[in-house]
Parts: structure tokens; C-alpha cells; sequence
């Protein structure tokens, strides 16, 4: 919608993080920053690159080593459950600050399919950061598990995969 701009704006889970490199994830946020009037409201979620960093099992840079992508298992529980939080099938490549995973899908009946999945994960701090050199004041930021935002978690804590932000536009 062209010319057109809004009192709120949600972006939750990982949409901030789908792309595998911090400018087009912080397009996404400029792009909110941009639609939203002076004083409009956003709830932000991403996915908690510090509680990867403590939980990981499998790390390593792709860039140096792309054999890691062959080694890493595959996975079926984005179709079964939908939970992407198994760390036996994760791989963490800090210098990149993201998460590698292969995902397994049966098709019913055709062929299955295997893809490698890739977010970007961010610190409480280079999100908050990042938000206001787009011009938000944050006005809460907390760590939460989906389904559970009202549940307070430390940074450190199992279940505190993501970061909920909620912004004013200055």
C-alpha cells in the first residue's frame, strides 16, 4: 500500500531472521519503521542467538567448512510437530550468527523432499541496538517461548528462544 502508513505493526516469530544476512533482516525493520506514523506501535519477536550459544551441540563455519552441511542430520519434526528446537539437529555458525537445520518432509504419496533451512539469530543487545538507529524507542523487551509471551524468562533460560520487543516510532 503505497503512501500508506499505521497506528501498530506485528512482526513476530522469525521473520526478522529469515534471511541469512543482517542487512536484509534489518530491511524488514526498516521497512515497519517506514509504514508505522510517529508514535505507531510494533511487537517484534526474533529468535535468541544467546540461548542457541549456550545449548548448541553442533558449531562450526559453513564458509570454512561446507562439509558440516552433509553431516547434519535431517529432521522431521517441522512437519510432525512443528518444534525446530531439537538440538541433535541443529548446527550454529556464530561467525555468521546463524542456525543451520535440515528439515525431512513426505509429500503424501510423492516424493519426499529435504531442505536446509537457515536463520539469523540476534542478542537482546544488536536487536535493540538496531531498532533504534531505525528510529523505535523500545518500550519492553523480554525473553519468551511462542504461545508463552507472558511467561518472564531469563536470558539464560531453556525455553527463552526468543526475544519480544515492543517499539514506539519516535
Amino acid at each position: 500500500m503505497p503512501g500508506k502508513s499505521f497506528d501498530y505493526a506485528i512482526c513476530l516469530y522469525d521473520v526478522i531472521g529469515s534471511y541469512r544476512t543482517l542487512e536484509e533482516n534489518t530491511a524488514i525493520i526498516r521497512q515497519i519503521a517506514n509504514k508505522l506514523r510517529k508514535g505507531g506501535r510494533a511487537v517484534i519477536s526474533v529468535m535468541n542467538m544467546q540461548n542457541m550459544k549456550l545449548r548448541a551441540k553442533l558449531r562450526g563455519c559453513v564458509h570454512d567448512n561446507p562439509q558440516l552441511i552433509f553431516e547434519l542430520e535431517a529432521s522431521t519434526n517441522m512437519q510432525e510437530h512443528g518444534n525446530m528446537f531439537d538440538m541433535r539437529y541443529q548446527l550454529l555458525d556464530e561467525e555468521k550468527h546463524l542456525v543451520y537445520h535440515k528439515e525431512q518432509f513426505e509429500q503424501d504419496g510423492l516424493l519426499s523432499a529435504e531442505y536446509v533451512v537457515a536463520d539469523y539469530r540476534f542478542t537482546q543487545s544488536e536487536l535493540s541496538e538496531i531498532l533504534i538507529q531505525q528510529g523505535f524507542t523500545i518500550l519492553e523487551s523480554r525473553f519468551v517461548r511462542a504461545g508463552h509471551f507472558e511467561e518472564p524468562l531469563s536470558e539464560n533460560h531453556d525455553n527463552s528462544k526468543e526475544i519480544l520487543f515492543v517499539v514506539e516510532k519516535a
